[in-house]
Protein backbone atom coordinates (compact mmCIF):
# COMPACT_ATOMS: atom_id res chain seq x y z
CA UNK A 1 0.00 0.00 0.00
CA UNK A 2 1.75 3.56 -1.11
CA UNK A 3 0.92 6.88 0.95
CA UNK A 4 -0.04 9.55 -1.79
CA UNK A 5 2.25 12.15 -1.64
CA UNK A 6 1.29 15.47 -2.67
CA UNK A 7 3.42 16.69 -5.54
CA UNK A 8 2.31 20.70 -5.78
CA UNK A 9 4.44 22.89 -3.79
CA UNK A 10 1.75 25.26 -2.37
CA UNK A 11 -1.33 24.12 -1.04
CA UNK A 12 -4.47 24.99 0.80
CA UNK A 13 -2.38 23.84 4.21
CA UNK A 14 0.29 26.63 3.50
CA UNK A 15 -2.92 29.01 3.34
CA UNK A 16 -4.55 27.86 6.03
CA UNK A 17 -0.89 27.27 8.32
CA UNK A 18 -0.43 31.47 7.47
CA UNK A 19 -4.26 32.68 8.65
CA UNK A 20 -4.04 30.39 11.78
CA UNK A 21 -0.68 32.32 12.91
CA UNK A 22 -2.21 35.62 11.93
CA UNK A 23 -5.82 34.91 13.99
CA UNK A 24 -3.54 33.74 17.14
CA UNK A 25 -1.02 37.30 17.08
CA UNK A 26 -3.53 39.33 15.75
CA UNK A 27 -6.41 38.20 19.09
CA UNK A 28 -3.38 38.69 20.86
CA UNK A 29 -2.70 42.02 19.89
CA UNK A 30 -6.29 42.53 19.88
CA UNK A 31 -6.77 41.27 23.52
CA UNK A 32 -3.83 43.83 24.64
CA UNK A 33 -4.80 46.66 22.83
CA UNK A 34 -8.48 46.63 22.76
CA UNK A 35 -8.06 47.73 19.45
CA UNK A 36 -8.91 46.22 15.73
CA UNK A 37 -7.17 48.43 13.91
CA UNK A 38 -3.92 47.17 15.65
CA UNK A 39 -5.33 43.16 14.78
CA UNK A 40 -4.92 44.17 11.08
CA UNK A 41 -1.63 46.01 11.31
CA UNK A 42 -0.20 42.47 12.15
CA UNK A 43 -0.40 41.97 8.47
CA UNK A 44 2.38 44.94 7.92
CA UNK A 45 5.42 42.81 10.05
CA UNK A 46 7.91 45.32 10.50
CA UNK A 47 6.06 48.67 10.09
CA UNK A 48 2.87 47.55 11.82
CA UNK A 49 5.01 49.47 15.15
CA UNK A 50 5.10 51.93 12.18
CA UNK A 51 1.49 52.25 11.56
CA UNK A 52 0.57 52.84 14.81
CA UNK A 53 2.45 55.76 15.50
CA UNK A 54 1.67 57.05 12.06
CA UNK A 55 4.26 56.58 10.26
CA UNK A 56 6.60 58.16 12.09
CA UNK A 57 10.49 58.67 11.07
CA UNK A 58 11.56 56.81 14.20
CA UNK A 59 9.59 53.43 13.58
CA UNK A 60 9.50 53.66 9.90
CA UNK A 61 13.44 53.72 9.97
CA UNK A 62 13.40 50.40 12.61
CA UNK A 63 11.08 48.80 9.90
CA UNK A 64 13.33 49.51 7.28
CA UNK A 65 15.99 47.60 9.53
CA UNK A 66 13.87 45.05 10.80
CA UNK A 67 12.76 44.57 6.98
CA UNK A 68 15.69 42.16 5.31
CA UNK A 69 15.25 39.79 8.55
CA UNK A 70 11.46 39.36 7.52
CA UNK A 71 12.34 39.05 4.26
CA UNK A 72 14.89 37.05 4.44
CA UNK A 73 12.55 34.78 6.56
CA UNK A 74 9.69 34.43 3.85
CA UNK A 75 11.85 34.19 1.34
CA UNK A 76 13.78 31.19 3.33
CA UNK A 77 10.38 29.38 3.67
CA UNK A 78 8.93 30.37 -0.12
CA UNK A 79 12.23 28.50 -1.22
CA UNK A 80 12.13 25.66 0.89
CA UNK A 81 8.65 24.94 -0.94
CA UNK A 82 10.28 25.45 -4.11
CA UNK A 83 13.43 22.90 -4.18
CA UNK A 84 11.76 20.05 -5.54
CA UNK A 85 8.32 18.21 -4.46
CA UNK A 86 8.37 16.25 -1.41
CA UNK A 87 8.95 12.98 -1.27
CA UNK A 88 7.83 11.63 1.75
CA UNK A 89 5.36 12.46 4.21
CA UNK A 90 8.20 13.34 6.51
CA UNK A 91 9.73 15.88 3.52
CA UNK A 92 6.13 17.60 3.22
CA UNK A 93 5.48 17.84 7.02
CA UNK A 94 8.75 19.54 7.49
CA UNK A 95 8.37 22.29 5.06
CA UNK A 96 4.79 23.02 6.57
CA UNK A 97 6.64 23.22 9.79
CA UNK A 98 9.28 25.31 8.17
CA UNK A 99 6.39 27.56 6.07
CA UNK A 100 4.85 28.00 9.53
CA UNK A 101 8.06 29.14 11.26
CA UNK A 102 8.75 31.62 8.31
CA UNK A 103 4.91 33.21 8.05
CA UNK A 104 5.34 33.29 11.84
CA UNK A 105 8.35 35.11 12.27
CA UNK A 106 6.49 38.01 10.10
CA UNK A 107 3.81 38.40 12.47
CA UNK A 108 6.64 38.54 15.10
CA UNK A 109 8.53 41.24 13.72
CA UNK A 110 5.18 43.24 13.72
CA UNK A 111 5.17 42.32 17.48
CA UNK A 112 8.38 43.47 18.08
CA UNK A 113 7.74 46.93 16.20
CA UNK A 114 4.40 47.40 18.66
CA UNK A 115 7.36 46.68 21.50
CA UNK A 116 8.73 49.70 20.92
CA UNK A 117 5.78 52.38 19.08
CA UNK A 118 3.26 51.22 22.02
CA UNK A 119 5.47 51.81 25.52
Amino acid sequence: MQIAVRTRRFTSIHAKIGAWIFVVVGGFILLVTRNALYALEVLLGPFAGAAAREWESDYVKLGLRLLPCALGCLLAGVLVQLVRPASTNVESAGRLVFWGFAVASWFLYALWTYGSALE
